[in-house]
Parts: C-alpha cells; sequence; structure tokens
C-alpha cells in the first residue's frame, strides 16, 4: 500500500494513519467547494484519501485479528461492516476451523439477514467455545433480552460442542433451508434494532 497520500513513510502505525486521514479529510472537505480546479482536485483528492484509509483500516483489523485469533478474520468483519454479506459469508467458508468468533461473526451475518433464530444458535455456539468473552456473553444478553427468549439450559440444544447441530448447515454453513421468519422478532427489530449495533456494538 501507498502511505504517500497521507504523507506518511510506508508501513507507518495506524494510529498515525488516523490522524493524517482526520487532518486530510477535514482540509479537503473545504477546499472541495473552492471555484474551479482547486475544488475539483480537492474532490478527487478526497475520494482517493477515503479509498486509500478504507484499505488500510481492511489491512491493520486482519493484522490484529491474525495476532489476537491466530486466524485472519479482519477480512469477513470489513465485509460485513459494508453489507456486504455474500462476500463476507465466503470469507468466513474459506477458514477451516470454527472457533468462537468464527460463530461470533456468522451470527452477525445471519442477523443482518434477518435469520433472528439462526444468529441465535451460532451467538451461543461463540458463548459455548469461549465462555469468558465479554463481547460474545454481552451479545448473547442482549439477543436474548428482545427476542424475550429465556437462556439456554447447560448442554441444551447440542450447543455444548462444537460441531453439534451442524446437520441443520449447507456445506458452506448456511441454513438449508432458510428458517422461517418470525413476525414478532421483525417487530421487534424495527422498534429496537434499526441496525445491528445494539446487539453487535463491537463489531458492526
Amino acid at each position: 500500500m501507498d502511505y504517500s497520500i497521507f504523507n506518511l513513510p510506508d508501513g507507518a502505525p495506524f494510529d498515525d494513519v488516523t490522524a493524517a486521514y482526520q487532518r486530510l479529510k477535514a482540509q479537503y472537505s473545504e477546499d472541495r467547494f473552492a471555484e474551479g480546479e482547486r475544488g475539483n482536485d480537492a474532490s478527487r483528492r478526497l475520494m482517493e484519501l477515503e479509498q486509500a484509509y478504507a484499505e488500510a483500516s481492511f489491512r491493520h483489523a486482519s493484522q490484529r485479528d491474525a495476532e489476537k485469533y491466530g486466524h485472519d478474520y479482519g477480512a469477513a468483519d470489513d465485509l460485513i461492516k459494508r453489507g456486504k454479506l455474500d462476500e463476507a459469508q465466503a470469507a468466513l467458508d474459506a477458514t477451516a476451523e470454527r472457533t468462537g468468533e468464527w460463530h461470533y461473526l456468522q451470527s452477525i451475518i445471519f442477523y443482518k439477514r434477518g435469520w433472528f433464530a439462526e444468529s441465535k444458535k451460532q451467538l451461543r455456539l461463540a458463548c459455548s467455545l469461549e465462555p469468558d468473552n465479554a463481547k460474545f456473553q454481552s451479545a448473547n444478553q442482549k439477543m436474548d433480552a428482545f427476542t424475550g427468549a429465556p437462556p439456554p439450559r447447560p448442554g441444551a440444544g447440542g450447543y455444548g460442542q462444537q460441531g453439534q447441530g451442524q446437520g441443520q448447515y449447507g456445506p458452506n454453513g448456511r441454513p438449508a433451508p432458510p428458517p422461517e421468519r418470525n413476525i414478532a422478532y421483525d417487530n421487534c427489530c424495527l422498534e429496537a434494532c434499526c441496525c445491528a449495533n445494539c446487539l453487535y456494538c463491537c463489531t458492526c
């Protein structure tokens, strides 16, 4: 990646990239309203800056997740945030090992598709694999609260071990056939969850 657009050397720390991005964005955002070539040049530079920062953010997330989890979930995470759910699903499918973070991201994809029952199952799998993960536990509690569902009994429903209950999924981890929609879930989602932030505030 070329960091010259940020006026920084290649491999500069991400914090420095973010600071440069914010400074330059403010400058170009103001200059783009100027008349003539100055305004046109500022608009072009602003677009290039946004694209470069998106790439830098993606690389930073990939490196962070690879260090934290031993797996690169940054690609799937970034694609989910950008609303590219099919591509995010493909990125998850390409990862052979199903860790707690994998099931957490799969839960987000199902949630954004409106498949709330399947989302809950994946979230509970994430919690069962990493019971001490505060992010997973918080999302699971919020999910149960807004759906009005009681928490699962220990060992119930096949959530106690990884791989159980997989007969409900196709080879790529997607429901087959799609689960039935629940009107109560949809209404609740419209009222309380206009975006996924209420459940997945750490990721979306």
